[in-house]
């Protein structure tokens, strides 16, 4: 939707009496008649703090939007950003998607860090699955082979054995 949009203006899902969210991204506190500072993420997303009985809570503008103008999130689904801009969070520019497409719509953006396309051959190693048995391996070297040497042997990250071997991925 064009910027020049008017802007519709409905309560903060599970805050009706406290906040607004519009259509365009703002956040406003009823009880201090006032819009809310955005703040960014680390990820680059904007987000507000928003009170309950005396308890703050950060959530992330594209949800309040999407939650008050799309309806209630589908389970297993993504607030997406249409056109890859974390921070437009107009109504128009969000949809609710399944994580695959999700995945597919940054790789069609550009997005991905990992974008497969464009990866050389002699990359490619690091996006083939372990099997059970190196997984075992990875994990009994634990302690005994640093993570960068397995990392090497294995074709991975040094991220992905440090999760592996903290059963942050691939429950033994």
């Amino acid at each position: 939707m064009a910027d020049n949009m008017h802007e519709e203006w409905r309560p903060v899902v599970g805050f009706e009496h406290k906040y607004l969210v519009s259509s365009r991204g703002s956040v406003l506190s009823l009880r201090a008649s006032k819009q809310l500072s955005l703040r960014t993420n680390t990820n680059g997303y904007y987000h507000v703090e928003l009170w309950n009985n005396g308890i703050k809570k950060i959530y992330r503008v594209h949800s309040l939007v999407a939650s008050a103008f799309l309806g209630e999130r589908p389970l297993k689904h993504h607030v997406n950003h249409i056109d890859g801009n974390k921070q437009n969070n107009s109504m128009g520019n969000l949809e609710y998607v399944t994580q695959a497409e999700n995945n597919r719509h940054a790789f069609k953006l550009g997005l991905n860090h990992y974008n497969l396309q464009n990866l050389r051959p002699e990359n490619m190693r690091r996006f083939t699955k372990l099997t059970d048995s190196q997984v075992a391996e990875i994990r009994a070297l634990k302690g005994l082979v640093t993570q960068a040497k397995l990392a090497q042997q294995f074709g991975v990250d040094d991220s992905h054995i440090s999760m592996l071997q903290n059963n942050r991925r691939r429950k033994p």
